[in-house]
């Protein structure tokens, strides 16, 4: 029997971040958070149906950082990042890396939702 579907949350800010987890469970995705990129790896055991939603910019390792990290490490995990400074070259340095998608923030939860999907199913 598959399990079922997991988002890694990766958010520095815990309000954005209980937020966010609150939105995708809305959306009865099996949601776990990390405060961090760093506490996000030292944990991150591959799962066969996931994905990760990572704030671009935080301090220590970055969003863009962790992404290019996972991609070295020869992770398959879809990444979907977002941030507030969202511009055309950061959307194609993530993509370049690649991020599924880039959202700005405020996050939209339909735009999130869509996001996650896409992700899962290219798990």
């Amino acid at each position: 029997m598959a399990t079922d579907p997991v988002v890694f949350v990766v958010e520095d800010d815990a309000a954005v971040r209980t937020a966010l987890a609150l939105l995708l469970k809305q959306y009865d995705f099996n949601v776990k958070t990390y405060d961090s990129a760093e506490n996000f790896l030292e944990s991150y055991e591959q799962t066969e149906s996931a994905c990760l939603v990572s704030d671009i910019l935080m301090p220590g390792m970055s969003g863009m950082d962790l992404l290019i990290t996972l991609k070295r490490q020869g992770c398959t995990l879809p990444v979907v990042l977002y941030s507030g400074l969202a511009d055309s070259a950061v959307v194609t340095e993530a993509t370049k890396h690649g991020a599924i998608a880039v959202l700005e923030k405020p996050v939209r939860a339909c735009a999130l939702r869509d996001a996650v999907l896409k992700a899962l199913r290219s798990a």
